[in-house]
């Protein structure tokens, strides 16, 4: 096909093809039939959206205990794991120590009679057009005509208010408000459904609620998701052409503070938030541009625009929500006519009503479209909205209105660029505790904050509290027949394990292995002869003389694939790929064919890592510790003080946005040190499907695990990563109860007895901050009390050591526990799982299982899109 001209560059914003040409006017149409998917409306129904987000019982069911025990959201519902003859969750071991935590209290008078009980009503309105921003506005005028204060009320901005006694005695049970608004005649009509005590989780939301209304109207704060920016204070990277907001996520919820009757904290934590300086419009031309400069054909530039958007996240500029992009409709634009299907109330009918995608945001949201001849951008409907109706339609949104955020692989790839992020975004702790001091001085000196929270009978303190922890000895290593320990300030073995035999070690790949470079020999044989030697001291057999080296044609992905297909042997133990340059393609294909075509450990290097030789033998070091581990070897182990047949399964996931399905990564150990893995990985369709995947692999593992020691596993652990709070009823409704269901296939002997199971959550993304005298906790720091949950079985470590910024803690989650381990033992063992990741000589954040997992679902998700074959399962080809 020929290239395209100049002249029609543009015409490619149309979405014109062969198959559809809508007219040039504002008029133009497409018709229902032609669009490639069930007509929708360019934006979700707000109603519907708000009803996902607080799900409140219809008007009419105030009264009944049971309704109001459903009325939460999921983020404050608390829901019980701890189980219920659990009295002392908390560990002893260790040296006790002090910390701070970026936590202040949440003082609560209850006895104070205007807000004794909290009052909730829902607000319906009609017409259901009435978007967020205008429900604000009306719900003024509502309290302007029965007379509320500002302090009076609390609303959600979405279908809940909340009021106090002054408040609900001016409303009483129910109130019908008709207005002029806008050019609508709009009906507001409030209706009581609960009425709460300060136990009820729903007081919660009000609260949250409230702290939210006080950041986004008195502090003039922007909202994205769960936190708060200052566009104000924003940092402009020219060279990047985007914003660094500063912001915060504060959340108030139930912990296990001293004091039983005030157990309410809020937690403070800032964030930074990247704001791009263009729209998706201008991104898709910039790409357009490119790729007519480059003279391709029109059907590959609209592939490229496809590539490009798809998977970015993207913010409607008329109610600022994000959106994930599956795709761009090239024979769809704003001119084009769609049907927008409305359910009355009233009269139990569908209206039905076709108007075009630039109109119906004209009409709603007062935003005019000036580019008509643009493609369309298709987004989905959020995981609630799927749950709740399973052909919830695809979404269309006008790229001229949509604002691009996060970084661009051109932006992560400049050094200059990210240098200049990092030096904004990296806070040590003194500037994150100023930071956090700063916020809670502003916060509660500001007059109108103060004056609701007294008439609430709600205080915010001051400072930031103390709570206390424990430190764990450092553990011993064990590695080629030594031991040896670490500082906790500095839990890295580097220098002890370079020079120490692997505990075991891999066959030898002399003779069987082969590397490949792009004319760049002399670095090839180099850094050949560089593995040989630093592999050696640990037991990696590499003898530089007989390697293959092979040179490729030219340095494209097909040069690589194709060098390796025909100089690969099947007899090779490992083949080493110098790339010139951090190309994704380059590394996919690779990785793709010696995982999916020719089963071989594989590893990638950069020819500009490799090229400076005062750090080329610390980079060989670090390589040969990955081969070792690729090759079957096992690096280092530690003492696990287990006498039955145990096994630890690490789960997470990935989004795969070429295949538009989750990929699900089972890793299990299945030897006594836990050094030793298999590793499985399989697609799920949706997040619904998850469940079910992670129970087939959990299966799996215990299988191969029985086949390769002739026993079943007495204990199972399984370390689960990838779970939000608003997905726990989930996973111990479907998938925790679907292994349970699928453990009863097996017993561990012949009395029929099944695996006992121990299921923990983790989360490497909660918001909490600890600080010991103005320093980093070491590692091996254990918090269980004050910010933990009453109602939980939980726990942080602090299990790595950083040198800048801030140390995040894990937060584990003890959901089943059948083996019933002692708090301590249950604290060390996970600890001790966070030094077994051979791709690094120390301490991570996450047990190993869970490291080996998300890396195995990257891999498959990032890079190769398919399960790897069967002969790779019980390596660690993935690192």
């Amino acid at each position: 096909m020929a290239p395209v001209p100049d002249d029609v560059v543009t015409e490619i914003l149309s979405g014109a093809s062969e198959k559809v040409k809508p007219e040039a006017n504002e008029t133009a149409k497409t018709s229902v039939a032609a669009l490639p998917a069930p007509a929708t409306a360019p934006v979700p129904d707000d109603a519907m959206e708000r009803d996902e987000m607080n799900p409140v019982p219809p008007a009419g069911s105030f009264g009944a205990a049971k309704a109001r025990k459903t009325v939460y959201i999921d983020r404050f519902k608390m829901q019980r794991t701890r189980p219920e003859n659990m009295e002392v969750k908390c560990g002893t071991a260790g040296r006790p120590i002090k910390l701070i935590t970026n936590y202040v209290r949440v003082e609560v008078n209850t006895t104070k009679p205007e807000v004794k009980d909290v009052l909730q009503y829902r607000v319906d309105f009609t017409p259901g057009t009435v978007n967020t921003g205008q429900k604000f506005r009306l719900m003024r005028l509502f309290a302007d005509k029965v007379g509320l204060h500002r302090n009076d009320y609390i609303f959600d901005r979405s279908n809940i208010l909340y009021c106090g006694a002054p408040g609900g005695a001016k409303i009483g049970t129910e109130f019908i408000h008709e207005v002029s608004f806008e050019g609508m005649e709009v009906t507001i009509r409030v209706v009581r459904v609960a009425t709460l005590s300060h136990e009820e989780p729903q007081v919660l939301v009000q609260m949250n609620t409230q702290l939210n209304r006080f950041q986004e109207m008195d502090l003039e704060m922007k909202r994205d998701r769960d936190a708060f920016f200052d566009p104000t204070k924003a940092v402009f990277i020219r060279q990047g052409n985007f914003e660094i907001w500063p912001g915060f996520e504060t959340s108030i919820g139930v912990y296990d503070t001293p004091l039983k009757d005030q157990p309410l904290l809020m937690s403070i934590d800032p964030k930074f938030r990247i704001v791009r300086k263009e729209t998706a419009l201008q991104f898709m031309t910039v790409v357009l541009q490119g790729g007519q400069r480059a003279g391709k054909t029109m059907e590959l530039i609209e592939a490229e625009v496809f590539k490009a958007m798809k998977g970015s996240v993207v913010e409607t500029s008329y109610n600022h929500k994000s959106y994930r992009v599956e795709g761009v409709r090239f024979n769809v634009n704003p001119a084009s006519i769609f049907e927008d299907k409305k359910f009355n109330k009233e009269t139990k009918e569908e209206i039905v009503t076709s108007q075009s995608y630039a109109d119906y945001i004209k009409v709603r949201y007062h935003k005019t479209t000036s580019n008509m001849k643009q493609p369309m951008l298709v987004v989905k409907p959020s995981n609630k909205a799927m749950r709740r109706r399973k052909d919830a339609p695809e979404i269309l949104l006008i790229p001229e209105l949509c604002q691009m955020t996060g970084y661009t692989d051109k932006i992560k790839g400049d050094f200059q660029i990210m240098k200049q992020v990092t030096n904004v975004t990296k806070m040590s702790v003194t500037d994150r505790m100023n930071k956090i001091n700063e916020y809670i001085k502003k916060l509660t000196g500001h007059p109108a904050v103060q004056e609701q929270l007294d008439a609430w009978g709600t205080k915010y303190h001051s400072e930031m509290i103390n709570l206390p922890a424990r430190l764990l000895n450092p553990q011993v290593i064990v590695q080629g027949g030594d031991q040896f320990t670490y500082q906790s300030n500095n839990a890295d073995w580097l220098s002890m394990t370079r020079s120490k035999r692997a505990d075991k070690c891999p066959r030898e790949v002399n003779h069987l292995w082969m590397l490949l470079h792009c004319n760049d020999e002399n670095n090839a044989k180099s850094f050949a002869q560089q593995l040989a030697q630093n592999g050696r001291p640990m037991g990696l057999i590499m003898t530089d003389a007989p390697v293959k080296i092979v040179n490729t044609v030219n340095d494209s992905p097909t040069a690589f694939v194709e060098a390796a297909r025909k100089h690969y042997n099947p007899a090779c133990a490992l083949v080493v790929a110098i790339l010139p340059s951090n190309s994704s393609d380059r590394y996919n294909a690779f990785k793709e064919f010696f995982c999916c075509t020719a089963p071989c450990p594989s590893q990638v290097v950069v020819a500009k890592t490799i090229s400076d030789q005062k750090k080329v033998r610390s980079v060989a070091t670090k390589v040969c510790m990955q081969i070792l581990a690729k090759l079957g070897g096992e690096n280092w182990k530690m003492k696990f003080p287990f006498s039955v047949p145990t096994m630890v399964i690490g789960v997470d996931s990935h989004r795969d946005k070429t295949e538009r399905n989750t990929v699900v990564a089972v890793s299990a150990t299945h030897n006594a040190g836990f050094s030793g893995y298999f590793s499985f990985t399989e697609y799920a369709k949706d997040d619904d499907a998850v469940y079910g995947t992670v129970t087939r692999l959990v299966k799996k593992a215990v299988e191969a695990f029985k086949k390769r020691n002739n026993v079943v596993p007495v204990n199972i652990f399984i370390y689960r990563d990838g779970i939000s709070q608003g997905q726990l009823d989930y996973v111990r409704e479907e998938e925790l109860k679907g292994i349970k269901t699928v453990l009863g296939d097996f017993a561990t002997d012949t009395k029929g007895t099944l695996p006992r199971l121990t299921y923990i959550l983790v989360n490497k993304r909660d918001s909490s901050r600890f600080f010991e005298a103005g320093n980093n906790p070491c590692s091996g720091t254990v918090i269980d009390k004050v910010v933990t949950r009453p109602f939980r079985y939980d726990f942080f470590i602090v299990s790595q050591s950083v040198r800048e910024g801030t140390v995040a803690p894990t937060y584990y989650d003890v959901i089943s526990d059948q083996v019933k381990l002692q708090p301590d033992a249950m604290q060390q063992m996970t600890y001790m799982l966070c030094h077994m990741y051979f791709n690094w000589p120390g301490t991570i954040r996450a047990p190993a299982p869970c490291q080996y997992a998300r890396k195995h679902a990257q891999l498959v998700a990032l890079s190769i899109h398919a399960k790897a074959k069967e002969q790779l399962e019980d390596k660690l080809f993935f690192l």
